[in-house]
């Protein structure tokens, strides 16, 4: 009966071994699969003067291969390459815009010269005053389509920060629900799932790109909680947390990302606590890279119109009237904290343009004593002096502040002075005989240009930090095109450890067809072996029963 019963057992576990065969077999090709393996264990025996007799073989546990420590490895490379690659898709438009050649701001504002100097030859000429004020126009479309092209691209990063924000949530909520049922059953089964640990797994290098996360798991239940790399909890058992996308209190237009714990306790994410992921690579986009180059384009914008302005007024025009400015410009806005007291709002103007410079500030009011009530911090977090004049007027930076109303103590107000400027820009003048060509205001002197050449002179001006517009603008474009240059290299990098690290992990935990082929063979012969014994056995058997 005992050989009987040890066939039994080999039978059972060969076929037993030919299922989970089968079954990596099938599922090869699936991604998340993790390859399973048998493992055997002896039945036990019984010790007899004889020797040592056992009882046959038993099936210990059905195995899924897997390697935690290689898990977290593929996960922070993933985490990183998903920064990079959120950064460079957006980043790469941007290059796209700056890279014609022909049609971009600083070609536009060399044309205008090529057209004064015409008009420097021949002032009288209609012709040429015509050429220069059209060229006037091409500038001012030029700076509205790059406003355009990065306002839309804004907007776009704003909308895959929406995807990339529910989309962590999804991975969450569902990692969440996967942790409940592999507890259930561990509970009922005391052994783990090999199915739901695929999808949880799957899930979670999903949520690894996405943004950078720390994974701790219970060895024996699979149960598993997370967290984001600063700490807060994403998922805790069989509940998780959320993020948000939320407009800033002083700002419409800017959104930060927000962690909402379970009672809705909101903690804000900055590009500086988010630093791996798709989610750190589009919020540094949002937050530092394009408006850096916005606030470049603006200054450009509102460089030149305030040169040419000043010029032009310096001048006469055709029929001896003193010129006026040629281009027209927003005023800064001073935009309220929503979380202020007071209703009032600041009235903000360029007091002197050349000292403005691309910084934002935050103007809070203080109200410590009479001679300093306002606190004035720029972007870079560095507090800055003011001058308060007599009438409560703020004076800073080539900005001139008024409070329109009674400011209360905490209040505060954003104010970014090259906002709006390339977008809004527009030729003033309507007829080209009002560029002022003539520094005198006799009409007689037709073919005075002395003016003209005032104008001539603004083509190698340092007019913008220390530089003309177009070593300004060479700066921006090289600058933009090292960075991108950058990411692309990085993400090369990043590309091949990540492709590296994935060939390990499957070496590890993929199914190798080849391998199975055999073990197919191997537990097939293995079967009827046993087959076989069962077969001798029972032969035995009814021997021993026909003696008489």
């Amino acid at each position: 009966m005992n050989l009987i019963y040890m066939a039994k057992n080999g039978m059972h576990a060969a076929q037993s071994a030919l299922n989970v065969v089968v079954n990596n077999t099938n599922n090869f090709s699936i991604p998340e699969y993790h390859r399973q393996d048998i493992v055997f264990g002896e039945a036990g025996g019984k010790t007899t003067p004889y020797g040592f007799f056992g009882y046959g073989v038993q099936v210990d546990t059905v195995q899924r291969a897997n390697d935690n420590y290689l898990n977290h490895r593929i996960r922070d490379a993933e985490s990183e390459r998903g920064a990079i690659k959120g950064r460079l898709q957006q980043m790469s438009q941007i290059d796209n815009l700056f890279a014609d050649d022909t049609h971009n701001i600083s070609s536009e504002f060399s044309k205008i010269f090529v057209a004064l100097q015409k008009m420097s030859n021949d002032p009288v000429s209609l012709p040429p005053r015509e050429e220069t004020l059209a060229q006037f126009h091409v500038l001012c479309d030029t700076f509205h389509r790059n406003s355009k092209t990065l306002d839309s691209l804004l907007h776009e990063s704003h909308g895959k920060l929406r995807q990339v924000v529910d989309e962590i949530n999804s991975s969450s909520q569902q990692i969440a629900t996967l942790n409940v049922e592999i507890e259930k059953v561990y509970a009922n089964t005391r052994s783990l799932p090999a199915d739901l640990l695929d999808k949880r797994d799957a899930l979670l290098d999903k949520l690894s790109s996405q943004t950078g996360i720390r994974v701790h798991e219970n060895a024996v239940t699979g149960c598993m909680s997370i967290t984001l790399n600063n700490g807060l909890t994403l998922v805790n058992r069989d509940s998780s947390n959320r993020l948000a996308m939320v407009p800033t209190a002083d700002n419409p237009d800017r959104f930060e990302i927000h962690h909402l714990d379970a009672a809705d306790n909101s903690i804000p994410l900055t590009a500086k606590k988010i630093v791996t992921g798709e989610l750190a690579g589009l919020l540094k986009f949002c937050q530092q890279d394009l408006p850096s180059v916005s606030r470049s384009v603006n200054q450009q914008a509102l460089s030149i119109a305030h040169e040419f302005n000043t010029v032009n007024k310096l001048g006469f025009t055709s029929d001896g009237q003193q010129g006026r400015q040629i281009f027209d410009y927003p005023q800064p806005v001073a935009l309220i904290n929503d979380n202020n007291i007071s209703q009032t709002k600041l009235d903000v103007y360029y007091e002197n343009i050349s000292n403005v410079t691309s910084l934002e500030y935050e103007l809070t009011y203080i109200n410590r004593d009479e001679n300093s009530p306002w606190r004035i911090m720029t972007s870079d977090g560095v507090e800055i002096d003011a001058h308060i004049q007599a009438g409560g007027e703020i004076l800073f930076d080539g900005l001139k502040v008024s409070p329109a109303g009674i400011v209360q103590a905490g209040d505060k107000f954003r104010i970014n002075p090259l906002a709006g400027v390339a977008k809004n820009i527009t030729v003033a003048i309507t007829d080209c005989r009002e560029i002022a060509a003539s520094s005198s205001e006799n009409i007689e002197e037709q073919s005075n240009n002395e003016n003209i050449r005032e104008f001539l002179i603004l083509k190698g001006k340092k007019i913008i930090s220390g530089s003309t517009l177009s070593e300004n603008y060479a700066s921006l474009v090289g600058t933009t095109g090292t960075n991108t240059k950058q990411l692309v290299m990085n993400e090369h990098t990043n590309k091949s450890v990540c492709e590296s690290l994935s060939a390990q992990k499957q070496s590890v935990v993929g199914v190798n067809i080849n391998e199975e082929y055999v073990s197919v063979i191997m537990f097939t012969q293995y079967y009827q072996a046993n087959a076989q014994v069962m077969k001798s056995a029972i032969t035995l058997f009814d021997t021993l029963l026909n003696i008489r």
